[in-house]
């Protein structure tokens, strides 16, 4: 599977939080690519009002699982899920507490059936030879970093995936290690940012 690199644009939106968008070039490609060529998408934002940098102990919380979320019935994965999570966090230098986190994590899973369209030649400039459908499980895991107060989110990031049974467990990794080191990034640029408007 080919990864591609997009060109993010981060800009700043009213709820207090910094979007990143996928340039305007870089999603046309993408609309014209197969869906297999896209190996995961990565999104975060974050509250501008909580200095990222002063971060360093984290909890999980305890999260009552009901539908739509997709782990509400695989606690194994929930299991698999924190420990990759919070085996990424430990390994860039937080720490687990059990009491008074900097932050709390709180994440969701789910997968959802994708189809992407393909023409497949032309009998004539207007009538197409054929369409080939092709249908593939798309996977999604949002992570929360909550305030200590739990009234309201502080980072968030999101990661899709093309995923199949073979791959879940390899995908969930890699996506764990990439949504930590886009909070450290975003922990850096939040640090920039700061010295700009001093």
């Amino acid at each position: 599977m080919d990864i591609i690199t997009v060109k993010l644009l981060i800009v700043p939106c009213d709820t207090g939080f910094m979007r990143i968008r996928i340039a305007p070039l870089a999603a046309a490609v993408l609309l014209l690519m197969a869906p297999y060529a896209l190996s995961q998408e990565i999104a975060t934002g974050y509250a501008e009002s909580v200095a990222l940098g002063e971060l360093q102990t984290f909890q999980f919380l305890k999260q009552d699982r009901q539908s739509p979320d997709g782990l509400a019935d695989d606690p194994e994965t929930e299991e698999f899920i924190r420990n990759q999570l919070g085996g990424q966090l430990v390994a860039a230098g937080f720490r687990p507490v059990t009491e008074n986190p900097d932050f709390y994590i709180a994440f969701y899973a789910k997968t959802y059936l994708r189809a992407s369209h393909d023409v497949l030649g032309y009998k004539t400039l207007d009538s197409p030879l054929a369409i080939r459908r092709d249908e593939y499980d798309m996977g999604v895991l949002i992570v929360d970093f909550v305030s200590p107060d739990l009234k309201s989110a502080i980072w968030r990031g999101r990661a899709d995936k093309a995923v199949n049974q073979k791959n879940a467990e390899k995908s969930v990794q890699k996506v764990s290690k990439k949504l930590v080191g886009q909070f450290q990034k975003d922990v850096k640029r939040q640090a920039r940012q700061s010295k700009k408007k001093q």
